[in-house]
């Protein structure tokens, strides 16, 4: 699906994972080898390399991957608890749709979405949320997700894990798996996938070789529930790993 998913995501996140972002601001670069499987039909499963920077502070983000977020609410609770709750305006980049007669005439542009992410720290638990919609008017559609897992040191390791499901529009699953009446042909039938809630899982990890440098890995498992059922799907989940090496200053 290419090329925001769950693990691209994830992995972003165990790349800030200890930073410290200050007013004054830290800048992290890196880069990723990133595999996913192929979900589409002909599609190979892919590598590539990723590169990643991103700039942060206090209250505001911006990565080359998750585009901008901006922290409206950040702050400590009682005990070791925090609450933040972010505005955030990011690409969903074009579904990679493979070559061939199936997909001849389905073009897709890179969408635009805002919306909130919430976050809600205690210990080493915390739980995500997120809603996003369509800013672009490419795909007219929006998502929900909610994600829960535990963050953890061992040593010089940061481990984080969790599992989470994802409400995904009409529109926004159209855009993803779906084919018109007006772009049905003899060798791709019309398809309208509907609402869909999908689960999906990640692990992740980071080891610091130094306060600056960190080596990153995350997995990422998403079930594709009823897109399974489009003539351009092959596959019932997807699934991404990578591995990467960052700095941050």
């Amino acid at each position: 699906m290419r090329k925001h998913t769950p693990s691209a995501i994830a992995l972003c996140a165990a790349m800030t994972t200890g930073s410290t972002a200050t007013a004054e601001g830290t800048w992290i670069l890196g880069a990723a080898v990133f595999g996913e499987t192929g979900v589409y039909v002909g599609q190979s499963d892919d590598v590539s390399l990723v590169p990643y920077i991103a700039y942060e502070t206090e209250r505001f983000e911006i990565s080359i991957l998750d585009g901008l977020s901006y922290h409206v609410i950040a702050r400590d609770g009682p005990g070791d608890s925090s609450t933040e709750l972010s505005f955030v305006l990011a690409p969903r980049y074009a579904p990679d749709f493979g070559d061939g007669a199936l997909f001849d005439g389905l073009d897709r542009d890179t969408a635009i979405e805002a919306g909130l992410d919430g976050r809600y720290e205690t210990g080493a638990f915390f739980v995500d949320a997120r809603v996003v919609g369509d800013v672009s008017n490419t795909h007219k559609g929006y998502e929900a997700s909610a994600f829960a897992g535990v963050q953890y040191d061992v040593g010089a390791f940061t481990f984080e894990s969790g599992i989470g499901a994802k409400y995904r529009s009409s529109a926004l699953n159209q855009y993803l798996f779906g084919v018109s009446a007006a772009d049905a042909t003899a060798s791709r039938a019309a398809f309208s996938p509907g609402n869909s809630t999908t689960g999906f899982a990640s692990f992740s990890a980071a080891y610091a070789l130094s306060d600056s440098v960190a080596v990153v890995g995350d997995i990422t498992f998403e079930d594709l529930g009823n897109a399974t059922r489009s003539p351009l799907v092959d596959r019932s989940s997807n699934t991404s790993v990578a591995l990467g090496l960052i700095y941050q200053f």
